[in-house]
């Protein structure tokens, strides 16, 4: 009689959990920083408004138009902009409960205003799907890297 070993990772449960845990994860961290640097990057076409800080310190401040990202003033709604693993299966890229030291502001209630009554999208459907494409191309480098 023959013994067969099977020697590949994917046959070993634990290694096939923990690499699929760290694929989900790297993948929510990506979408993270692309939507956190789509917000930064731009386009900010919006209106030009003066912003008077102190007696002889002006700065100005350009919002975002309909259907643009909001324009970053204070950056706090960009890093509010959080993952967290809630399972080996599954991630979540969701907006902090952080507070703006300017005006006091919590950035997720911030953020739920700016995409719902102002329609300027956080985390858009285009991003989702630059991310699903990216994550079935690593899906499949995962696979054979397990095989």
């Amino acid at each position: 009689m023959a013994t067969v070993r099977f020697t590949s990772p994917i046959f070993d449960k634990a290694k096939r959990t923990q690499s699929v845990s760290n694929f989900v994860s790297k993948q929510a961290r990506e979408f993270k920083r692309l939507t956190q640097e789509r917000m930064t990057k731009g386009p900010h076409t919006g209106t030009l408004y003066a912003k008077k800080r102190g007696s002889n310190f002006r700065r100005s401040h350009r919002a975002s138009a309909r259907h643009q990202r909001p324009s970053p003033d204070t950056l706090t709604l960009v890093n509010a902009i959080s993952q967290r693993t809630i399972n080996p299966l599954r991630s979540q890229v969701y907006i902090a409960e952080r507070v703006n030291p300017e005006n006091g502001a919590i950035a997720s209630n911030y953020g739920a205003i700016l995409q719902t009554r102002l329609d300027r999208p956080i985390m858009s459907i285009a991003d989702a799907a630059v991310a699903q494409r990216k994550m079935e191309k690593d899906a499949e480098v995962l696979i054979k890297t397990l095989s």
